[in-house]
């Protein structure tokens, strides 16, 4: 049953979808080799531990992430226990193997458990890297006529997490779940530790004989994938069967990832179609906790086999998001989700079907088809500011205005800066966390050798040479002087500096560069407590002429050693006092060239009994005040991490130190500090802002 338009509007509708996911799209992808080189930095510069980190789920598969306004977005990691080889079948090797165990006819190619050599069941529980995650892990097994001892998925799963050090969510650790909810940086994450297998399993590799009417998906490039990307298990089992707490299941994760890469070079179109089913699905049934967005994927790997080239070119978003979901509908009545890459495997979620929530489901299904229209609607006028209650007629010819603006704007510098003060703040955090355990030295060839490789990529070099080097190098001399010294970044502090000497001719570009890259530097030598460094930096640079092109400095929890004035002391307390998980904040590069500049003055004023403020000091906290006033609330993050939100709790930072100053608790002179509660509540997230 179609969504009730006229025609016309129909038509429009579609128009206007398919303009809008292209231009959204366009947002995302813009920033995603960014998010790729802060992955791979990330991960090299952990310390060093037998976990490998790898990204995984709809960000790295290149997938359109449309959400609903205020919409939560949450990371995936697979956490590969590197060194441990499974075979897919038992063989003369001392590896472990994978063997089919699960009891269900239409489930028992995707399930196994693990059985270990007793040999290697020793060496692992006695190793003192594999120790951790795998004493206590092996039961004996009764079922073969060897001492070979099986491998338990949830006890593996546990360890594996704890070893990494992040903090589990309570009530996060589902024996049915391969996955464990942990707390990064900003977003949930949902870690899956995992095992990868040394071949492919005989029953994986007949997807390479299934000859598709598209030829997307031919059998040439699935050759490929197989001799290059591996299958891995994860420690879930079937819960139909009754050996679920011992089975492991077969994981696709990253062919999948190249499923989705060769539809962005075959036809991208489908990404944005996808990207708006999902949406739907999300808003309507994600909630009833039956089918999952893996389900719907699946659908849509099925769907670009069997539809042709032309067949794609033609189909319109709305009947699209019809069929696929209608698809879905058929697999409930039917029972069966078919697996896309195992023959005979069933995926259907058989153990969520209690007669309460599939009466619901089959009303979702049909009320959805009806209000989807609705919610499109909704979410296109809110991320492009359009009244959604006009009419329909008015609605479009607005909508089309604002498009037509988003397209000649471009993607906007503030939201890629966004992307890249997330990627320096990470980047600044590990190079302190490797400082504090004596790694710093092996941190910084690490970070010189991939950023030796991203020169070669000119989209990564722009990104990489102008714009994070510069602002690492400043931090990484506050450091160490000997390691700079012997280090690459050496001659970017000497490029830096030239840059300084010739900025009277220097453009508008080149001048707000300059004032960033001074802002990052001014901070460290604040940090080392070198105010006459400081005040001779601070008297060379001039505030920053187009805000939106800076990068923010990261104050983290790490800086706990360094020189702290009172009012970032109070920043970082007052945070973690209102429960904001992170480990990190940032600051508007103008707002700490101001912040630099009163503690300056506050540093030469030697009266300290002074009741009133001299007309410098109001000045300067008068600049400070209206720095944070025009500040945005959506950059880099919205909200609580955005830079006006920051800026305001060092106004009232300020407010605490000089009401503390002296006896008659003198005020500091600002007209109204921003409401902190607005700031942080602001209303929506929109899908043009950074999640």
């Amino acid at each position: 049953m179609p969504p009730v338009l006229s025609t016309e509007n129909e038509q429009n509708l579609n128009r206007i979808c398919e303009e809008y996911l292209r231009i959204l799209d366009k947002y995302q992808q813009d920033v995603y080799n960014i998010r790729i080189i802060h992955h791979v930095i990330w991960r090299a510069l952990r310390p060093l531990t037998i976990v490998l980190h790898h990204r995984a789920g709809s960000r790295v598969e290149r997938q359109l992430r449309m959400l609903p306004p205020n919409g939560a977005s949450d990371v995936d990691y697979k956490f590969e226990v590197s060194g441990v080889h499974i075979d897919a079948s038992k063989s003369e090797t001392s590896n472990m193997y994978f063997k089919s165990s699960c009891e269900c006819e239409d489930a028992r190619n995707a399930y196994g458990v693990l059985y270990a050599p007793s040999s290697l069941k020793t060496f692992l529980a006695s190793h003192d890297q594999y120790k951790p995650i795998f004493e206590k892990a092996f039961t004996r097994s009764l079922e073969t006529s060897n001492d070979d001892h099986i491998l338990l998925p949830n006890i593996f799963k546990e360890n594996v997490v704890k070893e990494c050090g992040f903090q589990t969510k309570q009530g996060s650790q589902k024996k049915s779940s391969p996955s464990i909810a942990v707390q990064g940086a900003k977003n949930e994450t949902d870690a899956v530790p995992c095992l990868k297998l040394t071949t492919w399993t005989q029953e994986a590799m007949l997807w390479v004989s299934r000859n598709p009417v598209n030829p997307m998906f031919c059998s040439k490039w699935k050759k490929k994938i197989v001799d290059t990307v591996p299958l891995y298990v994860v420690p879930t089992g079937n819960r139909r069967s009754p050996k679920s707490d011992m089975e492991w299941r077969l994981s696709f994760v990253f062919v999948e990832k190249a499923c989705f890469d060769r539809i962005a070079e075959c036809k991208p179109r489908i990404r944005h179609l996808f990207g708006l089913v999902k949406f739907v699905f999300k808003c309507f049934l994600d909630d009833l906790d039956i089918f999952s967005s893996y389900h719907l994927k699946t659908l849509l790997f099925w769907k670009c086999e069997s539809k042709t080239p032309e067949n794609w070119d033609n189909i319109k978003p709305l009947a699209f998001i019809i069929e696929l979901l209608e698809d879905m509908e058929k697999c409930l009545t039917e029972k069966n989700i078919k697996q896309f890459f195992l023959p005979d495997c069933n995926i259907f979620p058989f153990d969520k079907m209690d007669v309460d929530r599939v009466t619901m489901l089959r009303k979702r299904f049909f009320t959805m088809k009806k209000e989807m229209v609705g919610m499109i609607k909704t979410t296109i006028s809110f991320d492009l500011g359009v009244d959604e209650t006009l009419v329909m007629k008015n609605w479009i010819r607005e909508i089309d205005g604002a498009l037509k603006i988003k397209t000649e704007q471009g993607v906007k510098e503030g939201y890629i800066s966004g992307y890249l003060t997330r990627l320096h703040s990470m980047t600044s955090h590990s190079l302190l966390e490797n400082h504090t355990k004596g790694t710093l030295k092996t941190c910084v060839r690490a970070l010189e050798n991939i950023l030796l490789d991203g020169q070669e990529d000119s989209k990564l070099c722009d990104v990489l040479v102008k714009r994070i080097i510069p602002m690492l190098a400043p931090q990484i001399h506050a450091l160490s002087q000997e390691i700079y010294i012997n280090s690459g970044f050496c001659q970017f502090r000497q490029c830096t500096e030239s840059l300084h000497s010739q900025k009277e001719e220097a453009n508008k570009a080149d001048i707000d560069q300059i004032a960033n890259i001074r802002a990052f530097d001014a901070f460290e030598q604040y940090l080392k407590k070198d105010f006459v460094l400081v005040k001779t930096i601070l008297d060379t640079v001039m505030p920053m002429l187009k805000r939106e092109r800076c990068i923010g400095l990261t104050l983290s929890k790490l800086h706990s050693t360094c020189y702290l004035d009172h009012v970032l002391l109070f920043v970082m307390s007052h945070m973690e006092a209102n429960g904001v998980s992170t480990n990190r904040v940032f600051i508007e590069p103008n707002i700490m060239l101001a912040h630099l500049n009163i503690q300056l003055e506050i540093q030469s004023d030697r009266d300290a009994d002074r009741d009133s403020l001299h007309p410098r000091m109001m000045d300067l906290l008068t600049q400070l005040y209206s720095l944070v006033s025009s500040s945005s609330v959506r950059e880099p993050y919205i909200g609580s991490l955005s830079y006006k939100h920051i800026g305001t709790v060092m106004l009232m930072g300020y407010q605490d130190f000089f009401a503390n100053r002296s006896s008659s608790k003198m005020l500091c002179p600002f007209p109204e500090v921003p409401s902190e509660t607005l700031i942080v509540n602001i209303s929506k997230v929109r899908n043009f802002d950074l999640r």
